[in-house]
């Protein structure tokens, strides 16, 4: 994929906006995208033409990754049309064969643009460095840990122990961070944390 992009022109820098559901591809992406320094701002699938105009506005984006269709929306065609002088990428064409040489970075560059809600308005594009990530994995997995502690304790011991650190509050914090910590996403963040770790 990194090699697809960088023959597209994707390369230091460029933003690309991304709209994919939760799948492997967009962890995929990730690592491309990273790969050759540039930058992804992933969009809800829910985007219309309204959102993805602004999006793009907003980042001057050199291309749209996304998919032909999702259940029944045209999400490629929806993204031709709302932006008609930007590429639009789909996932489904291979590589070829040779390999894409990574380019040399900072950990502190920005890897993505992450969008508010915009319940209060316009969603704001907020910047979000490799190290950000990597700390935001490690908060996650820790809260994980300290969840399995004080929700499941399996002897009595344990229990005392949890029920002395843990106030009701905390307690039942602890239950829904166990919860997401079950979650796909989890468990791709924790994936990704690996993977940044071994660079």
């Amino acid at each position: 994929l990194a090699l697809q992009l960088q023959a597209l022109g994707i390369g230091a820098d460029d933003r690309l906006i991304v709209q994919l559901p939760n799948v492997v591809e967009l962890l995929v992406t990730y690592y491309a995208v990273s790969k050759l320094g540039a930058i992804i701002s992933p969009i809800p699938v829910q985007y219309g033409s309204h959102e993805l105009q602004l999006v793009a506005r907003v980042l001057d984006a050199a291309a749209v990754l996304t998919l032909e269709r999702l259940r029944d929306t045209e999400l490629a065609a929806g993204a031709r049309l709302a932006l008609p002088g930007t590429q639009v990428l789909c996932f489904g064409t291979r590589p070829g064969g040779q390999g894409c040489e990574r380019r040399a970075g900072d950990a502190n560059e920005v890897l993505s643009i992450c969008w508010t809600s915009g319940t209060t308005g316009t969603p704001k594009g907020v910047p979000r460095s490799h190290n950000m990530w990597l700390a935001t994995a490690r908060c996650s997995m820790a809260a994980g840990e300290a969840s399995r502690r004080c929700s499941s304790p399996s002897t009595a011991t344990a229990s005392a122990t949890c029920s002395s650190s843990c106030s009701p509050s905390a307690y039942a914090k602890a239950r829904s961070m166990r919860a997401a910590a079950s979650s796909p996403i989890f468990t791709a963040s924790r994936s990704m944390l690996s993977w940044m770790m071994r660079r």
